[in-house]
């Protein structure tokens, strides 16, 4: 999967390629019935099964549960709107779950591609060449001036949504964030929590992306964000080098007593674990604490702790625990070196 490995231990966790697209001869997704939402999809379905060289499955929503739909939110599968819609929906995913096409989100395709660490430009590539494939197969909604026709305005031109997701636990700590995050805003540059739109900022991760894609290229666009992406490393990663003696020594405290805590916790809520699990990424990332790492990354351990993945793990093994003690329970066996 691409968010194992240890190229996810770093201030960068992961970025995404989005782009919105539309068939022409259909509604947008906001005025379709069930039977035309079901058109769109069977007519997708068909034209897609050709892409044999990816080795796409695909899951239609309505067959599955609402647990099993909140673990692909959980594992940037799909988005939270794509899971509460009422339509007929469908997720077309590779092997490997870095490249997933959703259908009848906001718009009729949302072709996604992710990766860990921060080569946005080879993903880009992945996301264009798979766009230019399916753009073969089915005929897009694009006008000559305005670009790719999108439901929502801020999607209208190149349909892209370039983002990063980053770690900032000392921005955060230290209450520079807000500040920042507000400048960021008045340039066009979004930030969101880790699941997107609507989503909170746990455990200090955040997804940096542009706002609008009308009037620019996508090289302009993916170079905007990955600019704005390297200036908040770089504060972050300056303050984690200049902290004063008392500063630190009280870091170092409170990581290792995080680091304890998340060892031997029985109960555990997902706020206080993603808390806990951002202290330890940050002492395993400036080199703390004098013990190995575990064999997971820290942000695969925050998605394994997730409701969804959670629960649906725990039906596969017929447990029957509250969850907060079946997280505790996941994350001791994650931490194990």
């Amino acid at each position: 999967m691409w968010y194992e490995g240890d190229i996810l231990d770093h201030i960068v966790i992961s970025h995404r390629i989005r782009l919105a697209r539309n068939l022409v001869n259909y509604k947008f997704p906001v005025k379709m019935n069930k039977q035309e939402a079901s058109s769109v999809i069977e007519t997708i379905k068909l034209k897609l099964s050709q892409l044999t060289n990816y080795g796409f499955s695909l899951i239609e929503l309505e067959t599955i549960s609402d647990i099993e739909k909140q673990k692909l939110v959980e594992t940037h599968l799909i988005s939270p709107l794509l899971s509460q819609i009422h339509l007929p929906t469908m997720v077309i995913y590779n092997k490997e779950r870095d490249i997933s096409i959703m259908i009848n989100e906001e718009d009729h395709i949302r072709i996604q591609c992710m990766q860990g660490g921060q080569d946005i430009q080879k993903t880009w590539e992945v996301a264009s060449k798979l766009d230019d494939e399916i753009a073969r197969l089915l005929d897009y909604a694009f006008h000559a001036e305005y670009g790719y026709m999108t439901s929502c305005i801020t999607n209208v031109g190149t349909g892209l949504r370039a983002s990063f997701m980053v770690h900032l636990p000392m921005l955060s700590k230290t209450g520079h964030i807000s500040k920042i995050f507000e400048s960021l805003q008045k340039l066009g540059i979004q930030i969101r929590g880790m699941y997107g739109e609507g989503t909170k900022a746990l455990g200090d991760i955040y997804q940096i992306s542009n706002q609008l894609t009308l009037g620019r290229s996508e090289a302009d666009l993916i170079a905007i964000v990955k600019n704005v992406t390297h200036n908040l490393v770089e504060k972050e990663a300056y303050i984690r080098s200049n902290l004063s003696d008392t500063t630190q020594r009280a870091l170092i405290n409170k990581l290792y007593k995080s680091y304890g805590i998340l060892k031997y916790a029985r109960e555990l809520p997902v706020e206080d674990a993603m808390e806990l699990l951002s202290d330890v990424k940050l002492g395993f990332e400036m080199g703390i604490y004098d013990f190995n790492k575990p064999s997971h990354n820290l942000y695969e351990m925050m998605l394994m702790c997730q409701e969804g993945v959670v629960l649906s793990s725990s039906q596969n093994l017929k447990e029957s625990s509250p969850l907060n003690i079946l997280r505790a329970e996941c994350i001791r066996k994650y931490l194990a070196v």
